[in-house]
């Protein structure tokens, strides 16, 4: 069913300009404008930073904005060259916002012709060619938010860019299986919302962010959701890891809930040795739990110890 909210105001310590941001959310009209006579782009890195003003001969930024948010569809205006800021030279492009501002962001991470996407299945691989025998090692788990390009589908496949939430990295003229993506406005904005929920210090905006977030109902993520939900109405300390981290497993018989919970649902049994990565820590008095990557599971950090490869 699709929503009439058109704006949620959120409460977020930007790491960029520190202020308050408003965030619009995508409509179908934003995910088809593409395809009219104007050129749209995505935006696939969250806190992209937004120049206001330019000083047109020195080609410098003198004045940032408010930043721009994952997924946010913005109008292109055309290339601006390389522009400096802190002695730093990046390609940009001027673009406008639903709200009619003008400014400038970095062409990198501007994706244009382009809608916004995200991640359905548990695991999408990325390839190089829109065929099978072309795999990368790379690949996207459910929930990842990314662009897919209006041109270069074929035989299934879909082109995308993607860019890394912790370190920026982009990756550009690859390949998804069609079937591993959604483009519908509920699957996209619920997990924009659970996105920055997830990366909220602040526990009243993470709570509503959650809840917008259920209001699209998506029927691939609203079990997700409600999860981070319950977690948060728990009152954890969260503490996203900087890089997943690996863990192995100390004890035989080790049980991995879908929930922070002894009372939740068991998703597998591990035993001693057994090898998972984890993304995330939550704590609460003398309670601390890992959120792992695969399978998408909570253990309890009394059953794991940090693992390294042994050197070579």
């Amino acid at each position: 069913m699709k929503k009439n909210l058109l704006f949620v105001f959120l409460v977020l310590g930007l790491a960029a300009c520190q202020q308050n941001q408003e965030s619009q959310v995508i409509d179908q009209e934003d995910q088809d404008a593409g395809k009219g006579d104007s050129i749209t782009g995505v935006v696939i890195l969250n806190n992209l930073g937004f120049a206001t003003e330019v000083d047109n001969e020195k080609q410098e930024i003198k004045k940032w904005g408010n930043a721009l948010r994952l997924m946010d569809v913005v109008e292109y205006l055309g290339d601006a060259g390389e522009l400096t800021w802190n002695n730093r030279k990046a390609p940009y492009v001027q673009i406008r916002l639903k709200s009619g501002e003008e400014g400038y962001a970095n062409k990198n991470y501007i994706i244009l012709n382009a809608q916004a996407a995200v991640v359905i299945t548990d695991r999408s691989t990325f390839y190089v060619q829109p065929d099978l025998a072309s795999p990368e090692s790379r690949y996207l788990v459910k929930g990842d938010l990314l662009a897919v390009l209006y041109e270069g589908a074929a035989n299934n496949f879909v082109k995308v860019a993607y860019a890394n939430p912790v370190n920026s990295v982009l990756v550009t003229n690859r390949y998804l299986k069609a079937d591993s993506i959604s483009t519908t406005s509920e699957d996209v904005n619920s997990m924009v919302m659970y996105f920055l929920a997830t990366r909220a210090s602040n526990k009243v905006t993470r709570e509503e962010l959650l809840k917008n977030a259920m209001e699209f109902n998506s029927n691939f993520f609203s079990p997700l959701i409600q999860t981070e939900l319950q977690i948060t109405l728990a009152n954890f300390n969260q503490e996203v890891l900087v890089k997943e981290n690996q863990f192995q497993i100390i004890f035989n018989d080790t049980v991995a809930y879908n929930m922070p919970f002894e009372t939740a649902t068991v998703i597998q049994i591990f035993n001693t040795g057994d090898k998972v990565v984890a993304k995330r820590k939550l704590e609460k008095q003398n309670e601390v739990w890992y959120e792992i990557v695969e399978p998408a599971c909570f253990i309890k950090a009394a059953n794991l110890e940090p693992f390294s490869q042994p050197s070579p």
